[in-house]
């Protein structure tokens, strides 16, 4: 998958902003990794992405939920190798203890 279009990435980030992140690069997204918040018990254990993340779109997002669910980590091909990922799922990582 590609990184998220700049109208897809912000519609989300309408939803809950902190939850993510981007990496712009002459004005284009070029890594992205997104996240919601759910409450885990209303899922069961092979629930899939769709039904975890509201097709996408996270209108499911609980903010007094009890999972921090990452719903996606992309790094275009030619951004690969520079340890973008890394670098999200730091801020993810970081994400969860502030919201502990």
């Amino acid at each position: 998958m590609l990184p998220w279009k700049k109208e897809q990435f912000e519609r989300i980030t309408s939803t809950f902003p902190e939850g993510q992140f981007c990496i712009e690069y002459d004005k284009k997204i070029v890594a992205s990794s997104c996240s919601l918040i759910i409450k885990r018990s209303l899922y069961s254990a092979t629930a899939s992405w769709n039904e975890l993340t509201a097709n996408g779109y996270i209108t499911n997002h609980d903010p007094n939920g009890d999972t921090l669910y990452g719903m996606e980590m992309m790094v275009h091909p030619a951004f690969r190798q520079m340890k973008l990922a890394r670098r999200l799922y730091d801020l993810r990582k970081k994400l969860v203890k502030e919201k502990t």
